[in-house]
């Protein structure tokens, strides 16, 4: 406890205040990183000084308490305080502390800039897990990186600020009895709406617990040797369950749109069998016009010749009896064209066609449905199987041992609590967003009374709409900042791996991590050296993409790399701003090392150790 992560730690502490363990959440007490031989000899006062510039002010913060041991041996801290100094100017008031660090540096996000080796193979391990509390790991890195909570913070201060604006308004509104109805429905609006807030609070807070939980008996379940076979498949099963159904409901969607757009689809064929008709009797109707026209030219010609003695083509005399032939064959085609009469009226047959013609898509349409239709019974074939497997595993593993039979009826029933809450949740949601537009609708029509301020009215308006917009612009905000962290992400992975084939990373819409290989298709295996340089990666494009910009601290981040990896690692650490890499010998060697920093190594120190429990800093 007397090396580099001590120094990581001191870091942290002189910041904030307060450190962490190794697995990144569990509070750390200052009372046991004191140096309880200094303790004993006397030395009770310690403090950690950080000097460093912000926006070309020079800082100095110094954070220092006293120890003592009491009669039962234990370290006690006391006295703890902190000075901060801007330039010349006096100290900062120490209430006032926090904030100021806070805006230099958010506590949320430092994980990102002071990071140990530790943190690095937890995130390793996260993004590496196909499970849904992985996939939230991931997205809370991105949005407490990226500021969103800062967002959710805003939309809560403008809300308090439009229903004190609200509460002025229905106060102004008290001499008009007439507007005592509004009053009264607003109250009522404005209590639900809380009772709903608190359903919502708690149903969320009922998912944390339940995913917890479901996170819990999970690992339990791996620990089964086994069951671990079977419980990976099963898991895979899920996950390709839950992709197959989301890919139903999506091809549903789309059957449901040609549906909406083309509301004669389901008459298709009848209206193709129609058309058909129609132009059958079109081409029967041309075809009997044409043959009417041969046997009218026949007749006429006929007719020409009635009283010619010699025939018109060569001159010859006719034969007589020609005059009595001409006349039988006359009657023949009069009589076959008489023959010929039908039924067709043209013009309705004509208009009923140009009014099938915007209905002439439907073939179009029939393919694209049939398609669809086609996947949809791969997909619920797939989906029947899918569950089936899903069924022999569960008895599998129910069957496996009487633990396990316990922790599977455990998991079945927190995944069930888990989908009704979710969709309770969502209910409610709706129920709330419901409720917020009725209370806009009566504060607006109170704001218009003329006891009303018109200031105050134009104030809750503007207010009201910021609301909205940044509701809104959260979602579309998180899209694209998270199509920034795959980019950033992908720039820095292709810079630090070794293996050429890789493409990018793929951070797909519900914030799973995989890299992509030459074809652009996910890969499902990579070496754990790939891993770790993803895991770099991801808060490595995570700092960059911050709102926040500051020096990073590395301690032993290079333990479990190959020589490969270790030197496009500190290759790409030589391009950054500032960095303060906290290393052992196994890691880094200057006279093999150094050239890769690019002659960028400000200041070298050494930890000297004087023992088991004592070390100090020597410049090199």
């Amino acid at each position: 406890m007397r090396g580099k992560t001590s120094l990581l730690r001191a870091v942290v502490w002189g910041l904030y205040g307060k450190m962490r363990q190794q697995d990144g959440r569990t509070l750390l007490d200052v009372s046991e990183m004191v140096n309880r031989d200094a303790l004993e000899d006397g030395s009770a006062e310690f403090e950690v000084s950080i000097y460093f510039e912000h926006d070309g002010q020079k800082i100095e913060l110094t954070r220092s308490a006293s120890a003592e041991i009491d009669g039962a041996g234990n370290i006690n801290v006391r006295l703890p305080k902190a000075t901060l100094k801007v330039g010349e100017g006096n100290a900062l008031p120490e209430q006032q502390i926090p904030a100021f660090i806070e805006n230099i540096l958010s506590e949320d996000i430092s994980d990102f800039y002071l990071f140990d080796g530790e943190m690095l193979y937890r995130f390793d391990e996260r993004l590496r897990e196909d499970r849904e509390s992985s996939r939230l790991f991931i997205r809370d890195q991105i949005e407490r990186a990226l500021g969103l909570p800062f967002l959710s913070r805003l939309r809560a201060d403008l809300t308090e600020i439009e229903s004190a604006l609200a509460d002025q308004v229905k106060k102004a509104s008290r001499n008009n009895k007439n507007a005592t109805k509004l009053r009264d429905d607003l109250d009522e609006v404005e209590d639900a709406i809380e009772i709903v807030n608190r359903d919502v609070d708690q149903l969320k807070a009922d998912s944390v617990r339940l995913r917890s939980e479901i996170e819990e008996i999970d690992k339990q379940l791996e620990a089964a040797d086994e069951a671990r076979e079977s419980f990976y498949k099963r898991k895979s099963l899920e996950n390709q369950l839950e992709t197959d159904e989301r890919k139903l409901v999506n091809f549903r969607q789309a059957l449901s749109s040609y549906a909406s757009k083309n509301w004669w689809f389901p008459l298709a064929g009848r209206l193709h069998d129609k058309n058909a008709d129609l132009t059958s009797k079109l081409a029967n109707a041309d075809a009997l016009i044409r043959q009417r026209m041969r046997i009218d030219l026949e007749i006429e010609t006929i007719e020409n010749q009635a009283d010619e003695k010699t025939c018109p083509t060569c001159g010859q005399l006719l034969p007589h009896g020609h005059g009595e032939t001409n006349e039988v064959k006359l009657q023949r085609l009069i009589d076959e064209r008489d023959g010929l009469e039908d039924a067709i009226d043209l013009e309705e047959v004509n208009r009923g066609l140009s009014l099938l013609n915007q209905f002439s898509g439907g073939a179009s349409i029939q393919e694209r449905v049939d398609e669809q239709d086609k996947d949809i019974r791969g997909l619920r074939i797939a989906i029947d199987k899918a569950r089936d497997d899903i069924r022999v595993l569960d008895e599998l593993l129910s069957g496996n041992s009487v633990e396990f039979v316990v922790l599977e009826s455990r998991r079945r029933d927190a995944k069930d609590s888990l989908s009704e809450t979710s969709s309770k949740g969502a209910q409610r949601e709706r129920d709330v967003s419901e409720l917020r537009t009725r209370r806009a609708s009566l504060r607006s029509q109170l704001a218009r009374l003329p006891e009303v301020d018109p200031l105050d009215g134009n104030r809750m308006k503007v207010y009201s709409e910021a609301v909205e917009t940044v509701a809104n612009a959260f979602d579309i905000f998180r899209a694209s900042m998270r199509e920034q962290v795959e980019h950033v992400a992908s720039e820095i992975f292709l810079r630090l791996t070794t293996e050429k084939d890789y493409t990018g990373v793929l951070l797909r819409s519900d914030y799973s991590l995989a890299v992509l290989g030459p074809d652009g298709q996910p890969v499902n295996l990579i070496s754990a050296g790939a891993n770790q340089v993803l895991t770099m990666s991801f808060i490595g494009a995570l700092a960059r993409s911050a709102r926040d910009e500051a020096p990073m601290i590395m301690d032993t981040p290079l333990g479990r790399l190959d020589k490969g990896h270790r030197a496009s690692i500190l290759d790409w650490v030589g391009t950054m701003p500032q960095v303060v890499l906290f290393v052992q010998s196994g890691e880094y060697d200057a006279g093999r090392d150094a050239k890769l920093l690019a002659g960028k190594v400000g200041r070298e120190y050494e930890i000297e150790r004087l023992g088991a429990k004592r070390s100090r800093v020597v410049a090199v």
